[in-house]
């Protein structure tokens, strides 16, 4: 193993506003896996406000995005989406592309470890941060959409 220091640890339960914080607590990275953004919101929060990085990733369809958050850094996910769909499409509703689910989910543990391993110093030249990295439909097209920090109504505090 390269750092049999590291240990990981997978919850499998429902998360809701009154159980977020003692998952984000413990952590180090909090990493974005859900599947609705009601959910994801509530951990995004939660990350934020507990000063937790947070590592975003979703795909639905042949669609996909990425971005890293640094509280009190970076753009979070409000500064980039003024407001945030509770209502939207699932992966049940309208399937994934599951090679796309392998090449995101990969760029998101490689964020991850540049969070834990690189100095503070040299990250935000190597991390999708204050933007999202998309990648469509059009294999393999990548786009950064540049966002800077705006300090939004949520994070304007963190």
């Amino acid at each position: 193993a390269l750092n049999p220091t590291i240990s990981v640890r997978a919850i499998n339960e429902r998360v809701t506003e009154k159980n977020v914080a003692n998952f984000v607590a413990g952590a180090d990275v909090v990493v974005d896996c859900l599947d609705n953004n009601r959910d994801k919101m509530i951990v995004h929060d939660a990350a934020l406000t507990l000063r937790k990085p947070f590592v975003h990733a979703g795909v639905l369809g042949f669609d996909g995005q990425l971005m890293s958050i640094i509280p009190s850094e970076t753009a979070c996910l409000r500064c980039i989406f003024e407001t945030v769909p509770t209502a939207t499409p699932t992966c049940r509703d309208f399937g994934i592309f599951s090679p796309l689910c392998g090449m995101v989910g990969s760029i998101q543990a490689s964020e991850v470890i540049k969070l834990l391993g690189m100095p503070k110093e040299q990250r935000e030249s190597f991390l999708h941060v204050n933007g999202i990295l998309k990648i469509s439909k059009k294999m393999p097209q990548f786009h950064f959409m540049k966002s800077e920090r705006r300090a939004c109504d949520f994070c304007r505090n963190i």
